[in-house]
């Protein structure tokens, strides 16, 4: 049994008590203000003796576990900035690619002056891979921004050279913390200060590399921050890219519609071409009528001959016996069929000819006969018979005269004439197709058969068609892109040409005819001025058309004038204007043989222009039938088990009720003369795809709307990257 219900304790043990609760309820104090201090938003504030906090570990859990909680907060907090940061800066670099993406160079600098500003760097610049020309690939400085003002820095680097070089070849992130002293004002040209971190991320979209940003900072530059500049720059690639690709189309549009007004003024050029052929015909049958008759009042000279009933000859004159080339002993006693082949002697109707001859009846017309040594002889004449007085026939005399000049005349006019005819039936069937093919030419390109080059103020080639490199290739020449235009001329013809070019250069379009003498070649030559946008000449583009043939055309023609001079004064104003006819005619005919060229080289370019974008082109009539489509459209058909063809009911093949009765309303509206822009969304496994399809009218001539084109563009990428930007 205890004496006392308490315990007692020694004093020693009671002071201790003590100073462990006056500890504690330190402890909790100082935990109080400092989780006050927390609620705050202070993340910096400092625990009680938190500099000894490791020595006391095992005593203070409580000081150990909010200080570890502080830590997390700082931690959460600077992820949560961080991830903040990177949202806004997206969206306002999204603004700036969403809304200045026609001008690539001042698209570059608001990017650039962001970015610097946005991570707080000192100098930045973005470089672009500039891949026009094939043999002239390179790196351009395309915006410079430094100590918060732009630089006007003008800069090229190949492929593979320096920092930005490698970059762009390897397609990797490059960030160097260790800088050589003059990096930067050697190889990048930012400036002359030398930063201490320089960051380089490749334009890169997919696999293909469209530039590349180059970042220098005093300070380094944070892991998020890199990240965020790899994923912006996959942005700006995408952009470039649409950029790239719509200058290319307006381009392209441009070039069409000049090559369209071209096609109509060659259209009008044939229309008069065939008036004045059918004027030609008329004029060539009327000299026709005249020279027949002339001909046979000069050349007909009466021939006779005598023949027994038989057909074996008694009796020839002089004037027949010089038509047929004969002696007179060489066909008296002969029967007539020596002037006859073998198988017209032997025929049936030689006999019948005899036979009619001998019941008293005349036989007269245009016969072919066998002269000596071979040569036909077309005569006109008339075969008699002589009665006697009992009224039968004794004999048979034939009077004739020789026509087989106008004979083979009158055959080679009328040759000509059917050719003529088909001839103008084939113009009538270019002009068809000419008209028809320039309704759909109207925004596509078309190659023509003119040389064609375009030169610099400094005198150098920039660009050229084939026509113009054939032409080279005649002389023996073979010039490229960023070549001397004056190695094209000699020596002494250097000075005039660059005369001409000044022209050009000072404003001024002329047309001039010129003589290339190496080439033994005539051009008629249009020279024309190339404006930017501010008015300003940059370039000269000459069409040059070879009018060579014409020219010998017209030196051959001057000659056969001449010559007609020392025929016979009858014939002499009839055949110089029957060759002059022929002459027009020819020409006539060497212009329409280069007009259909032109329209199969034309179709040609075309239908490579439709085959090699990645973008699904096709045109649909009124009823929404297929009128024609490209290689992509066809490839991406074949994917959904249908076969393209012209004609195809493209309607019909709608998956459902709905997106036919939507398609019939869009080919509808754009019948009724409006373009559409629709986005489509089609779901497939894995994901779905989206599609930006473009419908606009195709008009003809005369304004009437005669197809839809439909352009087709896979946006499924940019939606894919819209949505991800907008979740984070």
């Amino acid at each position: 049994m205890k004496l006392f219900p308490f315990k007692f304790i020694r004093k020693t043990q009671l002071k201790q008590l003590s100073e462990e609760y006056t500890l504690l309820q330190s402890q909790i104090t100082a935990a109080a203000d400092f989780i006050r201090e927390i609620e705050k938003g202070n993340l910096e504030v400092k625990y009680h003796e938190e500099e000894n906090l490791s020595e006391k570990e095992t005593e203070d859990p409580l000081a150990n576990s909010l200080v570890s909680l502080r830590k997390q907060m700082v931690s959460v907090s600077l992820e949560e900035s961080q991830r903040s940061w990177v949202a806004e800066t997206r969206s306002k670099f999204i603004d700036i690619l969403r809304s200045k993406n026609n001008d690539l160079r001042e698209l570059a600098d608001d990017i650039i002056s962001h970015l610097v500003k946005n991570l707080s760097a000192n100098q930045g610049g973005l470089y672009l891979l500039n891949d026009d020309d094939a043999d002239n690939v390179h790196i351009e400085l395309l915006a410079c921004y430094a100590y918060e003002r732009k630089k006007y820095i003008s800069k090229r680097i190949e492929i593979g050279h320096g920092l930005i070089g490698q970059t762009i070849l390897e397609k990797e992130t490059i960030y160097l913390t260790t800088i050589p002293e003059n990096y930067l004002k050697i190889t990048s040209g930012l400036g002359d200060a030398t930063p201490g971190h320089l960051l380089i991320v490749p334009l890169k979209l997919e696999d293909k590399v469209y530039g590349a940003i180059e970042i220098a900072s005093f300070h380094p530059i944070k892991e998020y921050e890199v990240e965020f500049a790899e994923q912006l720059g996959e942005s700006i690639a995408s952009t470039i890219a649409n950029v790239k690709n719509n200058h290319q189309t307006k381009r392209l549009l441009e070039e069409t519609q000049q090559q369209t007004e071209e096609m109509r003024a060659q259209e009008e050029e044939v229309r008069q071409n065939m008036e004045e052929l059918s004027a030609t015909q008329e004029e060539m049958q009327r000299i026709s009528g005249e020279m027949t008759e002339q001909l046979r009042l000069i050349d007909a000279t009466i021939a006779t001959i005598e023949f027994d009933m038989t057909g074996v000859i008694k009796d020839v004159n002089d004037n027949f016996l010089k038509l047929m080339d004969y002696e007179k002993t060489e066909v008296v006693g002969k029967h007539h069929k020596i002037f006859l082949t073998e198988e017209d002697s032997r025929s049936k109707e030689y006999k019948e000819f005899w036979e009619t001859l001998a019941s008293g009846q005349s036989f007269e017309g245009e016969f072919k006969r066998v002269a000596k040594g071979g040569r036909n002889v077309w005569i006109r004449g008339t075969y008699a018979p002589m009665l006697n007085k009992n009224g039968d026939p004794v004999k048979v005399v034939k009077f004739a005269y020789d026509i087989t000049s106008e004979k083979e005349q009158r055959e080679e006019m009328q040759q000509q004439a059917e050719e003529m005819r088909a001839q103008e039936e084939g113009m009538r069937q270019v002009m068809k197709e000419v008209h028809e093919q320039g309704m759909f030419l109207n925004s596509l390109i078309n190659a023509s058969l003119d040389a064609i080059f375009v030169i610099d103020q400094k005198y150098c080639l920039i660009d050229f068609n084939n026509s113009f490199q054939a032409s080279l290739s005649q002389m023996g020449m073979q010039l490229e892109k960023g070549g001397d235009i004056f190695q094209v001329y000699a020596e002494a013809e250097r000075a005039r040409h660059k005369e001409l070019y000044d022209r050009v250069f000072g404003g001024e379009a002329f047309e001039i005819t010129e003589h290339i003498a190496e080439a033994d070649a005539h051009y008629m030559s249009s020279y024309n001025p190339l404006k930017n946008e501010q008015g300003e000449v940059y370039a000269c583009v000459v069409f040059a058309k070879d009018i060579t043939e014409l020219i010998k055309s017209k030196e051959h023609a001057e000659g056969l004038l001449h010559e007609s001079h020392q025929q016979a004064e009858e014939l002499k104003a009839q055949e110089e204007e029957l060759r002059q006819n022929m002459e027009e005619l020819s020409a006539t005919q060497e212009d329409m043989h280069r007009v259909m060229k032109e329209v199969q080289a034309s179709e040609h370019y075309l239908n490579e222009l439709l085959n090699v974008t990645q973008d699904t082109v096709y045109t649909l009539d009124k009823d929404g039938s297929i009128i024609s489509f490209n290689t992509y459209f066809e490839e991406s058909m074949k994917g959904y088990g249908l076969k393209m063809e012209k004609g195809f009911d493209f309607i019909a093949a709608q998956p459902s009720e709905k997106d036919k009765k939507q398609q019939k309303q869009i080919i509808k509206k754009v019948f009724s003369g409006e373009a559409i822009e629709i986005p489509i969304v089609y779901e497939v496994e894995g994901g779905e795809i989206h599609l930006l399809n473009t419908y606009s009218p195709i008009k003809n001539i005369e304004g009437e709307i005669i197809a839809a084109a439909v352009y087709s563009k896979d946006i499924t990428e940019l939606v894919m990257t819209k949505k991800q930007l907008q979740k984070t």
